[in-house]
């Protein structure tokens, strides 16, 4: 496993529990999600080749972390889902299909949109 990739999910999930006002032992808290719901997909990824499949094994086990931790800190879960999933947003689909569309190329937008859609599966 690629440890700068799970790093970097925890501290993406830093910068994205400061954004939403979270403080303390609050944002290490909901960043270790991060870095479990991707270390979680890194890992699926060793046994299974779809990536659909470990976006949902990545999100269960985000989502268990997610219940047990908002009953031990009495925090909301949502603060928990909203950073936790933060690494599991597919970058490189978003940026590439919403480039195309602001530079006007419909056909092109399209076109990555299915392209990065069906390549998951």
């Amino acid at each position: 496993m690629d440890w700068m990739q799970i790093v970097s999910g925890f501290f993406g999930s830093v910068g994205f529990a400061l954004c939403f006002h979270l403080r303390g032992k609050q944002v290490l808290y909901t960043a270790i999600g991060g870095g479990l719901a991707w270390t979680v997909y890194l890992a699926a990824g060793l046994l299974i080749s779809s990536y659909g499949v470990q976006f949902v094994i990545a999100g269960i086990a985000l989502g268990f972390y997610m219940e047990i931790m908002a009953i031990y800190t009495k925090m909301p879960r949502t603060a928990y889902i909203a950073v936790g999933i933060i690494p599991l947003i597919p970058g490189a689909a978003l940026y590439h299909t919403m480039y195309y569309f602001f530079q006007g190329e419909t056909g092109k937008k399209n076109q990555e949109l299915i392209y990065r859609k069906w390549s998951q599966y």
